[in-house]
């Protein structure tokens, strides 16, 4: 059996809006096994040689990746062949972002590389005035990212050259989210501030403080804006104007981004966010009404990615579990502390940890197309 519908996962989240959702894909919907710990299997691993802490990007039938020792690396999904690797001089923390021939990242060292997705060659490279965690985001020929310092930059996509950069009151450790259709730009950053800049040239649109850090990178759904704070509080905001559609206590810290779940037969769509208790909410995107809540142990949720009737976490201790069929586990892997989510693309989950390796898991019998 081969499943094969052509999606891509080009950057975090799976987009500029950062949904973190699969919405193409049915395979691990349609899957059905009696004995869960077979749901999926490994179907490679690649060790790159140093701690990653970034989702992989998989576009084209190439996953890429950087490592806490500078390396960037290109695998070919069917077999987890390197393509070619570059050395970028200093911890890449950032999931890359492909574009236009183009795979775009951070470094801690405070640069943003551009190098060519065919060779791994340096195209250009830009300075920023501090480490740059943040994982770039693409919209409309620009990208744009965030720093340590708080300096969001917007860079030309083909010259890196910055077309404007604006300042917020503290880090922005995650990802910018662009939404090209309203014109702004949505980030978080360690001042507890949500903010809303215009895409065009970085001017302030709105600012809500939530009253603590915001690591997560917001989601951006059907002119709705959702993010979860340090206080353990998710928000739901209007995207034009940044007044509040609803909020939800979920009693423990979140620092990481949540995703959109949707089913086609088990209930509304939901927001599906996790905290520092390990566990993870499904809210009814309205409403933020908590439809279940799902625990696996005290670990901090560090990642949710969700497709159709289905939706993984990754645990701060190392485990990455599934739930399907409304709270049933129907798989669970005890992998090694990742600080990011799955990434879900053509029937493959692929999951990086801190000891440094890419997997990648199928359902049995399907081949990685």
């Amino acid at each position: 059996m081969v499943v094969d519908v052509s999606n891509q996962w080009p950057s975090s989240g799976a987009g500029s809006l950062h949904t973190g959702y699969e919405s193409n894909d049915e395979t691990w919907d349609l899957h059905i096994v009696g004995n869960h710990a077979k749901f999926l299997t490994q179907a490679w691993s690649f060790p790159t040689g140093a701690s990653i802490s970034a989702q992989p990007t998989v576009v084209d039938d190439v996953a890429y990746v950087g490592n806490s020792a500078g390396t960037v690396t290109a695998l070919d999904v069917q077999n987890s062949e390197p393509l070619w690797t570059f050395a970028a001089g200093s911890p890449v923390d950032s999931t890359v972002a492909v574009t236009d021939g183009l795979v775009v990242f951070g470094t801690t060292s405070g640069s943003i590389d551009a190098i060519s997705q065919s060779s791994g060659v340096l195209v250009w490279r830009t300075a920023a005035s501090s480490g740059v965690e943040s994982s770039p985001s693409v919209a409309d020929g620009t990208i744009f990212v965030g720093s340590d310092n708080g300096t969001v930059y917007a860079l030309d996509q083909a010259t890196g050259v910055v077309d404007w950069q604006a300042r917020m009151a503290g880090a922005v450790a995650g990802s910018p989210t662009v939404d090209p259709a309203a014109g702004l730009v949505v980030v978080g950053d360690s001042s507890g501030a949500i903010s809303a800049l215009h895409q065009a040239d970085g001017s302030s649109a709105w600012s809500v403080a939530t009253g603590g850090a915001v690591t997560a990178t917001p989601t951006i759904v059907n002119g709705l804006v959702y993010v979860g704070s340090q206080t353990g509080t998710v928000f739901a905001l209007h995207e034009a104007t940044g007044a509040q559609a609803w909020t939800y206590a979920t009693g423990g810290a979140v620092s990481a981004a949540g995703a959109y779940w949707a089913s086609t037969n088990d209930g509304p769509p939901a927001y599906v966010v996790g905290n520092a208790n390990g566990d993870l909410d499904f809210l009814a995107v309205a409403t933020g009404k908590l439809d279940r809540l799902i625990n696996q142990g005290d670990s901090p949720v560090t990642g949710v990615t969700c497709a159709d009737d289905w939706a993984v976490a990754s645990l701060a201790d190392g485990l990455v579990f599934s739930d399907k069929f409304g709270g049933e586990i129907t798989w669970a892997y005890q992998g090694t502390a990742p600080s990011s989510p799955v990434t879900l693309q053509d029937g493959v989950s692929y999951l990086a940890g801190q000891d440094g390796a890419v997997r990648a898991f199928t359902v049995p019998g399907v081949q990685i197309p």
